[in-house]
């Protein structure tokens, strides 16, 4: 594998950043910890989905790095690595002893520090986006190893393809812009959504972030027939900086069968979005966290 150059945090072409000061993958560590120690498949799913939005310190060689490399000295007497147009970049690789080859990919500088193969020096990257370079057809590598020196985990090429999926498929989600004036009816849940509070109940219970949970029935009257009606599935987490979409993907992919024609639309609950709160008005939540035992 080759590029012209290094790569920011943000994909462009420029000098290596600092890797300590672009990433952040605290949550990531904790949740391979958690699925190190107790491997279902909600730790599992929490791992893919931090996966999905992360961005990976990755070692790499340059040939001919005499003339291929340079330093720029700043104004505040630091240096930055430049690499020149032109030069070629590979992937250092790890073998194990299968004779397979496996990508190493870190999630902070400290993890990279303990990296004892030479290397001409580390860049950042989103993970999909090296996950795709992996799992390219004539790579003929295995997978991607996190942290190998570390608390190791391994993604076979299966598993990262099943990621670029999963990627891929939260952009597709079901999207529609509510027009400024458009009317917008919000009514209880007929009784025959019974089965898909029953589902979320199961779900949302798993995940201690999840403080209430609403079902609610939208209804777009201005909008086509075959659009207009949607169960409105409202969740209410109490870490706010957490990513909760994976929830509504498998909530989707669970509930839809049991919804017949009817779409699913996801919201989060935030007391700064008047949709949203109007939306929960004077309703009770199906779902409620409990504390110490007691609702």
């Amino acid at each position: 594998m080759s590029e012209n150059n290094t790569l920011n945090n943000d994909g462009s072409n420029a000098a290596a950043g600092s890797p300590e000061s672009v990433i952040n993958n605290g949550k990531l560590e904790q949740a391979i910890t958690n699925l190190s120690e107790s491997n279902t498949q909600i730790n599992t799913q929490r791992v893919v989905q931090l996966l999905i939005n992360a961005k990976v310190v990755v070692p790499f060689n340059i040939s001919d790095e005499k003339n291929a490399v340079k330093t720029e000295e700043k104004a505040d007497g630091s240096g930055e690595v430049v690499i020149n147009s032109g030069a070629e970049i590979n992937l250092v690789l790890l073998t194990n002893d299968e004779r397979e080859t496996y990508c190493p990919v870190f999630t902070s500088k400290e993890e990279s520090d303990k990296m004892t193969i030479p290397s001409s020096g580390m860049f950042i990257q989103p993970f999909t986006a090296l996950a795709k370079a992996v799992t390219a057809t004539d790579t003929g590598i295995k997978g991607i190893v996190i942290n190998p020196f570390g608390m190791a985990m391994t993604l076979s090429a299966d598993l990262l393809k099943n990621i670029i999926r999963k990627a891929e498929e939260q952009t597709r989600n079901r999207n529609y812009t509510l027009k400024a004036g458009e009317k917008v009816v919000i009514t209880e849940a007929d009784e025959s959504s019974k089965t898909l509070k029953d589902i979320i109940t199961a779900v949302v219970r798993n995940h201690k972030c999840i403080e209430r949970a609403f079902l609610r029935k939208m209804i777009r009257p201005e909008a086509p027939k075959e659009n207009n009606s949607s169960y409105l599935i409202i969740l209410d987490s109490s870490d706010k900086d957490e990513d909760i979409t994976h929830l509504f993907r498998d909530l989707g992919k669970l509930c839809t069968p049991h919804v017949k024609d009817m779409p699913l639309d996801f919201l989060r609950y935030d007391e700064s979005n008047r949709f949203v709160t109007e939306a929960v008005k004077d309703a009770k939540p199906f779902y409620r966290k409990k504390i110490f035992g007691l609702f």
